[in-house]
């Protein structure tokens, strides 16, 4: 019995040792791609100092962490305090440089002659998409950023205020109902999503748009991610979404080609009529599909949430917020008569308590 153990230890230890080989040169070929991809081009170029962290990952779990913490002010500035005020790291599977102050803002937003192209992190150039307005500069830019600014006129705004406001409404009559307490970053968040698909995409309500919301949320999450395309990952997990959400725009846009032709809507009805009339692809409307939902979206849900709790925090600025003009143009002590239609009475202001 005693052989017989030792034998089958020796023969796993021999097993194990078989492998051995394998697994360095695994290791050796992680950490020499990652050599190739993010040391050796930038060996000896004029580069800004910094870290570019551990192999693959960069530093993207430190700043993720910062991000969700609401402290990425101090991560960039525990680095700038090392490096400078320009530094290089790694952040999302990209070799990433950090320009902060007034020097950068300007260096970035002073023009299109300075060198810099747009572009995106691997997962989110993956996710989004290579033809989505992020990620493209030069006729190609100019082409799709002028077919959304034409549909974003103050003028096609204004149609949208009384919409807007009886959809925002709705969502806030149909939520609160009932309920003594609610999370407000997901009604944000749900309240926003439902406005910018019907009001930009032509999209109805109901069941279809809870799970696009359910779909558009994973495609956030991986967009954003380190960028590992294995089963279970965010990465992984917004592919999958990707591809609903543009099975379900494919049939909507086969659905707005049909009724263009018929003339039952018009190319300035919604966006998607619009990428139409510029000859765009599926794969070019798909892709700034995704960038709308996330331009219009996330932001606005976010300055939303950020107010709420700041009038919550702060009673005294909350009791100021809203202005009633009728508590003061309906004031018989102010304005004679306030009832009556009389533009005259604001020819003399004199009377008229400032």
């Amino acid at each position: 019995m005693e052989i017989l153990q030792i034998q089958i230890l020796t023969e796993l230890n021999g097993s194990r040792l078989a492998h051995l080989p394998l697994i360095l040169a695994i290791l050796l070929g992680i950490f020499g791609g990652y050599y190739l991809k993010c040391i050796h081009p930038n060996f000896k170029k004029n580069v800004p100092p910094g870290n570019h962290g551990f192999p693959l990952i960069g530093e993207t779990i430190s700043y993720l962490k910062a991000l969700k913490q609401d402290k990425v002010n101090e991560w960039i500035q525990d680095r700038e305090s090392k490096y400078g005020s320009v530094f290089k790291t790694s952040l999302i599977g990209a070799n990433t440089v950090i320009l902060n102050g007034l020097g950068g803002n300007r260096f970035i937003l002073g023009g299109s002659d300075n060198g810099l192209v747009h572009s995106l992190p691997t997962s989110a150039a993956r996710i989004i998409g290579q033809y989505s307005l992020s990620g493209l500069s030069g006729p190609a830019h100019k082409l799709i950023r002028g077919a959304i600014m034409s549909f974003l006129k103050p003028e096609s705004i204004q149609r949208y205020v009384k919409q807007m406001n009886s959809l925002v409404r709705q969502e806030l009559l149909k939520e609160l109902s009932g309920k003594d307490c609610i999370c407000v970053v997901p009604l944000m968040k749900k309240i926003t999503f439902n406005v910018t698909c019907t009001l930009l995409f032509g999209l109805p309500g109901g069941k279809e748009l809870d799970q696009l919301l359910e779909d558009y949320t994973l495609v956030l999450n991986g967009a954003w991610s380190i960028p590992f395309n294995f089963p279970g990952t965010s990465v992984a997990k917004a592919l999958k979404a990707r591809a609903r959400i543009c099975k379900y725009f494919s049939l909507l846009i086969e659905e707005k080609k049909h009724k263009l032709g018929t003339g039952k809507v018009g190319y300035q009805d919604d966006i998607i009529s619009k990428f139409l009339s510029e000859n765009l692809s599926e794969d070019e409307i798909f892709d700034n599909i995704i960038s709308l939902m996330i331009a219009s979206h996330d932001t606005t849900a976010i300055l939303v949430t950020l107010c709420i709790r700041q009038f919550a925090r702060d009673v005294d600025v909350l009791n100021k917020v809203l202005w009633s003009a009728p508590g003061t143009h309906m004031d018989e002590n102010i304005f004679k008569d306030p009832k009556k239609f009389d533009p005259a009475r604001f020819e003399n202001s004199s009377g008229i308590p400032p």
